[in-house]
């Protein structure tokens, strides 16, 4: 088999490993007996890979670590962070052609980040500001006048379900009526929201006082009895 033909013998497996693996991976078959490289295959091609750095760098490692290396090369710009590994295809003990995947590892790390925050925004230990999200996840982030009104809503459509259900208007409400609304409210963990007292207490024509008192009653429902 002449050493083109052999060369040859791996566009198969360029394409297999092309088809297995995601497209943030660029896979490449790379003739080293021309006068310059060739690629003879690219799959998943990616922008702005260093192609002969990759070269160089995976002949400069073939000495040290034999047929295959990896991660010879890890290239970071503003918006990729390459990771090369490299199959290197000798010819009677000559290096005649390289096997190349270059991963795009920035995906990874941006979903790492995002799932820190969020699991560091759920246990209260980040503090976010509404300019981070705005200019870095071109997020819509409400603003305090926003946020209350949007909890005044959500009570309102609490306490208008309940009035439904008892076919009587807000101003006919009882105590127990009341206590059962905020009942509702904690259990959809309204309370845990800044200023969520004083917003349920305006929504629901009582007094701040008074939601504090049906509040505790309904966290001592919570408070399993000591009797036998």
């Amino acid at each position: 088999m002449s050493v083109s033909n052999y060369i040859r013998s791996y566009l198969p497996l360029a394409k297999f490993l092309a088809e297995i693996l995601t497209e943030n991976n660029e896979v490449v078959l790379i003739d080293l007996t021309q006068s310059k490289p060739v690629p003879l295959a690219v799959h998943h091609e990616l922008p702005q890979v260093p192609l002969s750095t990759i070269i160089d760098q995976a002949l400069s490692a073939t000495a040290e670590k034999g047929h295959f290396v990896k991660k010879h090369l890890e290239l970071k710009t503003a918006d990729q962070a390459l990771v090369s590994s490299s199959f290197v295809i000798r010819y009677d003990a000559a290096v005649v052609a390289l096997l190349c995947v270059i991963t795009d590892e920035q995906c990874f790390s941006n979903l790492s980040t995002g799932l820190n925050q969020l699991m560091q925004l759920y246990n209260g230990k980040l503090q976010v500001s509404a300019s981070y999200f705005a200019q870095e996840n071109s997020l819509v982030v409400e603003d305090e006048e926003h946020f209350a009104t949007s909890s005044m809503d959500f009570v309102d459509s609490v306490l208008k379900d309940y009035l439904y259900e008892l076919s009587i208007k807000k101003a006919y409400m009882q105590r127990e009526n009341k206590i059962e609304c905020v009942r509702r409210l904690y259990h959809q963990g309204f309370f845990q929201l800044k200023d969520s007292v004083s917003i349920a207490a305006n929504v629901m024509g009582a007094s701040v006082p008074s939601i504090y008192r049906y509040l505790k009653i309904v966290r001592d429902e919570q408070v399993p009895s000591s009797n036998p």
